[in-house]
């Protein structure tokens, strides 16, 4: 299990429960680069991953005229992005939000990187299983479930994502009434079937 966005092309291969986060596609940039738009992107060399939908992201704003950039550097992993960053080859990284922010925070000087105050897009996360197994899909389905209605699943947000945790993300408003909203039909102790 992962970060795994959820796509129409993944579906195609393979199954996905309930979408429980969502994350933003945005940038990692050094603090005193003053980015604050996605114009100020304008002749800057920008990197993403292989085969990511940031990575599409990125390169369909470029196609479409939205910025310029100076060049988009395609990375293998997200820590050779981060490495692409500090020695300089790119002036900004795009991923998702929870993951710039982790890259960001595991650095030795954190405080000299920031993730930018806007997105270029909306990573829906689900998690992702083989096809055909309804039983495991379900079971994952009444898990969200059950964690979001006792209460689980905001601590565990707390832990690594509160703003004490490993990686402060504020929980927006938004975000919280969908989770208060998702309705999946379980049955009283599901988990003892």
């Amino acid at each position: 299990m992962g970060s795994t966005t959820y796509t129409q092309k993944r579906e195609e291969q393979a199954d996905f429960s309930m979408i429980f986060f969502f994350s933003e596609t945005t940038f990692l940039v050094p603090k005193d680069l003053g980015i604050k738009t996605l114009e100020d992107l304008n002749g800057k060399r920008v990197g993403a991953a292989r085969a990511t939908t940031n990575l599409k992201a990125v390169e369909d704003l470029a196609k479409e005229g939205k910025f310029k950039p100076k060049d988009i550097i395609v990375t293998e992993t997200h820590p050779q992005g981060m490495l692409a960053l500090k020695s300089g080859k790119i002036e900004a990284y795009s991923t998702d939000r929870s993951l710039l922010e982790g890259l960001r925070m595991k650095d030795q000087n954190p405080n000299n990187w920031m993730t930018v105050p806007f997105a270029i897009a909306y990573e829906p996360y689900a998690y992702i299983c083989r096809e055909g197994q309804s039983d495991f899909r379900d079971f994952i389905n009444n898990t969200i479930i059950w964690s979001i209605k006792t209460g689980k699943f905001f601590e565990l947000y707390d832990k690594w994502m509160g703003p004490t945790g490993v990686v402060p993300i504020p929980m927006s408003e938004a975000y919280n009434n969908y989770l208060q909203m998702m309705v999946y039909p379980i049955s009283d102790e599901w988990w003892k079937q």
